[in-house]
C-alpha cells in the first residue's frame, strides 16, 4: 500500500478523533469546553485545509489523468474539500464568539453536529472509495512523483508546542467522565 495512503488514513483516524470529542463537548451537561473546542478548530483550519487535502488533491489529479470519467466525482470530492473549509472557519468564528460571550448562541450544538456529521461522510467517502480506487489505478511511480511534490511539515498533533496542548486537553477529556444522558 501506499504509504502516502497509510499517511492520509492515519491523519483520517485523528481527525475522526477530534470529531468525536467535538460531538462531546456539544453533547455534555453544561457549557462546553470552549479552550478545548478553539484548539481543534485551530487544528481544522491549518493542518487538514493547508496540508492533508492539497494532498488528497495531488491524488485526485492524477487519477483524472489515468480515468477522464472520474472527473466529475473528483470534482465533487474537491468541492467538499472547499465546503469543510468554509465550515471550518463558520464553525471557529462560532465558538470564538461563544467563548467571548460565555455562552453559546441557539444554533451552536446543531452547527457543531452539521459540522461534524459533514465531515464524517467526507472522510468515509474517502475511506471507502477514493483510496481503494487510487491505489488500484496508480502505479509506483506514480506514487513516488505524487510523494515528491507533497509540501507536508507534519501533522502538527504529533509534533510543536500546539500539540503539546491540543494533547494535554485531549489527555483530559479522554480522563473526563462520560456524559449523562
Amino acid at each position: 500500500m501506499s504509504e502516502l495512503i497509510e499517511a492520509l488514513k492515519e491523519e483520517h483516524a485523528s481527525m475522526r478523533a477530534l470529531l468525536d470529542l467535538i460531538e462531546r463537548e456539544v453533547e455534555r451537561d453544561g457549557p462546553p469546553d470552549y479552550g478545548l473546542l478553539h484548539e481543534i478548530m485551530v487544528y481544522c483550519r491549518t493542518y487538514p485545509d493547508q496540508f492533508h487535502h492539497p494532498k488528497e488533491d495531488l491524488i485526485y489529479r492524477a487519477i483524472c489523468r489515468h480515468d477522464p470519467r472520474a472527473t466529475p466525482a473528483i470534482d465533487d470530492l474537491q468541492a467538499e474539500h472547499e465546503e469543510l473549509a468554509i465550515a471550518s472557519g463558520e464553525f471557529a468564528q462560532m465558538v470564538e464568539e461563544a467563548a467571548a460571550n460565555g455562552k453559546p448562541p441557539r444554533s451552536f450544538r446543531e452547527v457543531a453536529l452539521a459540522f461534524v456529521a459533514q465531515y464524517r461522510r467526507h472522510i468515509a467517502k474517502e475511506d471507502a472509495e477514493f483510496f481503494p480506487s487510487a491505489l488500484q489505478i496508480l502505479s509506483p511511480e506514480e506514487w513516488q512523483d505524487i510523494s515528491a511534490q507533497v509540501q507536508d511539515p507534519g501533522d502538527p498533533l504529533f509534533y510543536s508546542t500546539a500539540a503539546d496542548r491540543l494533547q494535554a486537553l485531549l489527555a483530559r477529556e479522554i480522563d473526563r467522565p462520560a456524559r449523562s444522558t
